[in-house]
């Protein structure tokens, strides 16, 4: 840790660190650690002695005559570039903020990090995260301050001493060149964009694969391969990321190739050609034509929504960031690459490896990586043949002993990573600094091969929560009690102590064997001793995560209406009742989901994938399956059968026919299309046309027929001629 008596001789150091990194095409780091007037006021100096550069000053706070960016604002300045960075983690630290901000310091400039003194970091708390989570802004800074004292790193604490005025500080002048500007590619680019060419020039279902840590220039390399292919001729190129921000990148990079291009809201014309952007949860309602789609940071998407898209288009790009802020690219490759083989016809597949903004072995890039454990993935483990289930040890783990093991930790966030499509550096935060997080951990012959996280929710005053029902209040980190009582009316729901079942992971090693299955028994055992009245979970909905859930005595109670814009699924909500009024409770939110799901899927939810609704009905078996049919049913589903009466005269008793046989798991154990023709027809209203297409029958009379024979089986209906009903 370096010791300076004034601001000058800290000055000379700057500068020295700055010749340093302009040599090495590097970025140079500093810290500075003490009280905020302080380190903000030597900050402000060292910015003010930069003679031309471009600045970007990271904080919550607002100082006069300095522009500041708030942390929840850096995806504006993403695909720019900057000469000195400064990230004011004084109040606490965004860690999405600094592993996205980090990447728009260029070569040779000067990142600038604020901290407090460590003694004063335990403790402090904020309201939330920004994402409704409390945090205590304590053991996270303290993790990262033991981190920074074991890295080579330039830290400066508080003097005692008189400080003077820095001066003018002297900058190689290539530090301030514009690096993003010249259509120069490495090898590795010009291997990507060739390899995007070949999938609209080359054979059908073989898509694209670009994997690379940030800063490699994949993106750019989708940006002038799309220009390429405009001027061959082809016409409309679609581009999706989990937000319009990611592909600023793309679009910059295919406007220098191909300066023609204007730019019309989110899209790219050239006469009658485009290159246009369009959100995940679009492109899976619309299924628009393209010539070729390009998917960014693919990692933040759901493997189930690339897989949809890989059965609908032949020719898709997909690039993501192994190791970044933007989702958890390496368990992203561990979940995907094995469905690109199992739906193309081969992969073309590129790592990109040279950096573009920088040398390799950059210090700010592997002190970033090693701050935010970005490159976290769990240890390899070996286990015996023959798995003995109470040789599974579980242990709970406080967060102040694991912000002190770092090897542990990176472990744990490692399986993390691999288990969920969008881990991100807020989520160390998260583990760390949430207030009653209780951190299990699950071994198996002292390796670590499971972890699971649970959020408590304690009971709120009646009069608030009726507030909460309202939605006039909202108290954070409160989810499940206010999904129940606000969108399912259940105003008792904040009156009951709930637990959250915020993440779990299963070392991709060891799944299933069963072990997700004992640490969600313990979890619920340890509930149920300590007088909790409910646990919970909600997730991004797929058929195998509520079969998982199903599975463990835990249903859904809530879907989402709408998809999320950036992943293209609908959360869904599961919960477990424990005590008599935990349970009572749990029974009334399934009968009043039950309820509303067959009214929604009609309307808002009328393009559920059917393999969903099949899912989330057989869930509730018995309770779903109560809806008898009337003699009058059977009879109109005779007429049906035997071609007396036209679809649409008999829809609702249909409509009965199909929810009572979803409600039992044993009439359907091995779904077919004809199944889901028959969600999409009779619960959904979709149209004959839409539905044949949709399902690949030939034409829509194959269809109607398979219709009526499997409902001629389910019910037992007899085979009758035609003309007696005519």
């Amino acid at each position: 840790m370096a010791s300076y008596r004034t601001v000058r001789d800290l000055a000379t150091t700057v500068e020295q660190l700055l010749v340093t990194a302009h040599n090495n095409r590097h970025r140079a780091t500093l810290v500075l650690t003490g009280a905020p007037e302080w380190a903000r006021n030597t900050a402000l100096q060292l910015s003010n002695a930069f003679t031309t550069p471009v600045r970007y000053w990271i904080s919550n706070q607002r100082l006069p005559d300095v522009r500041t960016i708030a942390p929840h604002q850096v995806d504006s300045i993403l695909g720019s570039e900057c000469d000195l960075l400064i990230v004011d983690a004084l109040d606490g630290l965004n860690p999405d903020a600094l592993a996205g901000a980090s990447g728009t310091l260029r070569s040779g400039g000067l990142f600038l990090l604020l901290i407090p003194p460590l003694q004063n970091c335990v403790g402090v708390i904020q309201e939330n995260d920004g994402n409704s989570n409390p945090v205590r802004a304590g053991y996270f800074l303290q993790y990262l301050a033991a981190m920074l004292g074991t890295s080579e790193v330039t830290i400066r604490t508080q003097s005692q001493t008189r400080d003077s005025t820095i001066r003018g500080l002297q900058i190689p002048v290539s530090s301030q060149t514009a690096t993003n500007s010249s259509l120069a590619c490495t090898d590795d680019q010009q291997a990507a964009i060739h390899t995007v060419r070949q999938v609209v020039l080359g054979q059908r279902k073989k898509p694209a694969l670009l994997i690379a840590d940030r800063g490699r220039g994949k993106s750019a390399a989708m940006g002038l391969a799309a220009a390429s292919l405009l001027q061959q001729g082809v016409r409309h190129i679609l581009v999706t990321a989990s937000h319009y921000a990611a592909v600023q990148s793309l679009f910059h990079h295919a406007r220098q190739r191909l300066p023609a291009l204007r730019i019309a809201g989110r899209t790219l014309k050239l006469e009658n050609q485009h290159i246009s952007f369009m959100m995940p949860d679009r492109i899976s309602q619309e299924l628009p034509a393209t010539d070729l789609l390009l998917v960014d940071e693919a990692a933040s998407i759901p493997v189930a929504v690339l897989t949809s898209w890989l059965h609908h288009y032949s020719r898709i790009a997909f690039a993501t960031t192994v190791h970044g802020y933007e989702g958890s690219g390496q368990g992203f490759l561990l979940r995907f690459e094995r469905r690109l083989h199992q739906c193309s016809r081969g992969v073309r597949k590129v790592q990109l490896q040279t950096p573009i903004r920088w040398a390799p072995q950059d210090p700010l890039e592997q002190l970033v990586f090693r701050l935010l454990l970005l490159d976290a993935e769990p240890a390899l483990i070996k286990l015996p043949t023959i798995i003995v289930q109470r040789n599974l040890k579980i242990s709970k783990y406080p967060q102040q002993q694991l912000s002190a093991d770092p090897d542990l930790l990176r472990q744990l966030f490692g399986l993390l990573i691999t288990a969920h499509y969008r881990t991100r550096p807020s989520d160390l935060r998260y583990l760390l600094d949430t207030p009653g997080l209780k951190v299990y951990l699950a071994w198996y012959d002292g390796q670590l091969l499971g972890t699971a996280l649970v959020a408590e929710e304690a009971p709120e005053p009646a009069e608030l929560a009726q507030a909460i029902a309202e939605g006039r209040r909202r108290p954070p980190g409160h989810l499940l009690q206010q999904a129940l009582a606000n969108h399912l009316g259940l105003t008792a729901a904040p009156t009951l102590s709930c637990r959250r079942i915020v993440r779990i992971a299963i070392h991709p090693q060891c799944q299933g064997r069963g072990f997700g299955s004992t640490l969600l028994c313990r979890i619920r055992a340890e509930a149920q001793i300590a007088g909790i009245d409910l646990i919970g979970s909600s997730f991004s909905a797929s058929t195998d995560m509520l079969r998982f859930w199903n599975r463990q005595g835990l249903h859904p109670v809530r879907l989402g209406l709408r998809r999320n814009a950036a992943s293209g699924q609908h959360s869904s909500l599961v919960v477990l009742g424990l005590s008599t009024a935990g349970r009572q409770l749990g029974r009334n939110a399934r009968l009043r989901f039950l309820d509303s799901f067959e009214y929604q899927l009609a309307g808002p939810l009328r393009t559920l994938e059917p393999e969903l609704v099949m899912a989330l009905t057989q869930a509730h078996h018995p309770d779903a399956s109560a809806k008898t049919l009337t003699s009058y049913d059977r009879e109109t589903l005779q007429a049906f059968c035997d071609s007396g009466r036209q679809l649409a005269q008999c829809l609702a008793s249909i409509h009965r026919a199909v929810w009572n046989l979803l409600g039992n798991r044993d009439r359907i154990s091995n779904p077919t299309p004809i199944h889901y023709a028959l969600i999409q027809l009779g619960l959904q209203f979709q149209d004959l046309h839409t539905v044949t297409t949709a399902t690949g029958w030939p034409n829509q009379s194959v269809l109607m027929e398979a219709l009526r024979e499997e409902l001629r089986s389910c019910f037992d209906l007899p085979q009758l001629r035609g003309d007696l009903l005519r």
